[in-house]
């Protein structure tokens, strides 16, 4: 599986030298490359915290996101149940609340769109899909030699090995950046086949 605390450094980082959106980070083309990653990686793992923080740090960039992303969290957002009471568990969804409001904000959308409280609340995302990142990984996983880092190779396998709407995450996934083939290259990991661990 790939590393998602290193795609959340790479936000924290871009957040830290754009003085959140106050000065362009000037960062290179590659840095842009690896969020874009993140980014697929996110959203195949249906993951709406690290894909919101993505898109803020590609707008403190200077680059606009897939549209396919940001609608996705706004919808996310809408689909928040937030409870009030003294009885409350805070131990809750606030983080990915709280980040894709800040992502509706950045991108001129309504933000914090629920009725507040003075009370004691608990923010809960609603049920989701379960993206197809874990059914892909294991798909190539079982490939063994026979995985390419070739996307247009792969797509009939992996697309086997995945539910339906696992598919539909998938196709939007690919339709969200012309770096899809690229990602998956590396997603692939054919340079580890026969290494020791």
């Amino acid at each position: 599986m790939p590393n998602k605390k290193a795609a959340y450094e790479l936000t924290h980082i871009i957040f830290y030298l754009s003085e959140y959106g106050r000065r362009d980070p000037q960062v290179s083309k590659a840095a842009i490359t690896s969020l874009e990653f993140a980014g697929i990686l996110s959203y195949l793992d249906q993951n709406a915290d690290l894909l919101a923080e993505v898109c803020v740090a590609l707008r403190f960039a200077g680059v606009t996101p897939s549209p396919i992303w940001e609608d996705w969290i706004e919808r996310e957002m809408h689909r928040f149940a937030i409870e009030t009471g003294p009885q409350v568990s805070t131990q809750d969804n606030y983080h990915d609340y709280f980040v894709g409001n800040w992502l509706m904000a950045v991108s001129g959308r309504k933000m914090f769109t629920k009725e507040m409280s003075f009370d004691r609340m608990g923010f809960w995302r609603a049920d989701g899909f379960s993206g197809p990142l874990r059914e892909m990984s294991e798909c190539m996983f079982q490939l063994e030699d026979q995985r390419s880092s070739d996307w247009t190779l792969m797509r009939p396998h992996v697309e086997d090995c995945l539910t339906e709407i696992g598919h539909d995450i998938l196709s939007e996934a690919e339709r969200s950046s012309d770096k899809f083939p690229e990602f998956f290259a590396g997603f692939a990991r054919t340079g580890l086949r026969g290494v020791a661990i």
